[in-house]
């Protein structure tokens, strides 16, 4: 059997680039299916906790989702409302809140079904 060694170097960039953590200096925006049977929504307290101890909580805003297609796809809508919301965060300096991203699914939504 072949048997490889680790790069240091590219085992220190994935683990940075991989910081669980919680510091991430960028806005992050969160969404989490709440009845999720791969990924329980109990792990986004636990990111919310890890954020919260280094600091940098305040550039998280977390969404949660009482429906979904697969722990793999949420919805058209809800993803539109992410980046939107997330791009505006970015460039304006606008930070969404759970409401905001909602209304924006909503819209989304709204828009979807008429085209």
């Amino acid at each position: 059997m072949q048997r490889f060694k680790a790069d240091a170097a590219a085992y220190q960039k994935f683990a940075e680039d991989a910081d669980y953590a919680g510091r991430i200096p960028v806005p992050v925006v969160s969404v989490k299916w709440v009845d999720d049977p791969t990924a329980f929504v109990e792990l986004d307290a636990h990111f919310k906790t890890l954020m919260q101890q280094s600091g940098t909580a305040d550039q998280l805003v977390q969404t949660f989702v009482s429906a979904a297609e697969s722990h793999s796809y949420i919805s058209d809508a809800t993803y539109v409302a992410l980046l939107s919301s997330l791009s505006q965060w970015i460039i304006a300096g606008q930070k969404p809140t759970p409401l905001s991203i909602a209304e924006t699914c909503s819209v989304s939504a709204g828009r979807r079904q008429a085209a």
